[in-house]
């Protein structure tokens, strides 16, 4: 669930990033704010909301892998702990979450083409998808059975 609502933050955030026209804000270097790894104190609206975006962007991902992590982890230890779609909901999460980073990348080389822009905003809708129906999978199973048999000796 902490998976769902980080994810749901992260398009609010994006969301305001369109709205304010913020994602050219620090130029079009995704690693990079106009040339330093981190920023200097956003001084606009756009620049903190195009800092949050990206630094969010970053927990996501690292949020993502790690649950898809787990899951993929536990179902090796013990398929019958968990639903049988789950590890492949993990998977399309991750993968979703991933082509949404590439995407982000791509708006920023490109300069906001709109076909991009449109992939962008539905992939998201895709990650949050994903992360809700790996939520719910995840929930199916009685927490002793998960529990116990994916906590073992890790």
């Amino acid at each position: 669930m902490v998976v769902c609502a980080i994810v749901l933050t992260q398009i609010l955030v994006g969301g305001q990033v369109t709205g304010m026209h913020a994602a050219l804000a620090y130029g079009t270097d995704p690693l990079r704010f106009d040339g330093e790894l981190m920023p200097q104190w956003p001084t606009t609206s756009a620049e903190a909301i195009h800092v949050s975006h990206r630094l969010l962007a970053g927990v996501v991902a690292v949020a993502v892998l790690a649950l898809a992590w787990a899951v993929v982890r536990c179902h090796r230890r013990s398929s019958a702990a968990l639903h049988p779609g789950t590890r492949i909901a993990a998977v399309l999460l991750s993968v979703a979450m991933l082509g949404q980073i590439a995407l982000g990348f791509a708006n920023m080389w490109l300069l906001l083409p709109p076909e991009i822009v449109t992939a962008h905003l539905a992939v998201a809708s895709w990650v949050w998808t994903s992360a809700a129906a790996l939520a719910v999978l995840l929930n199916l199973v009685p927490v002793s059975t998960g529990t116990s048999a994916c906590r073992e000796g890790g």
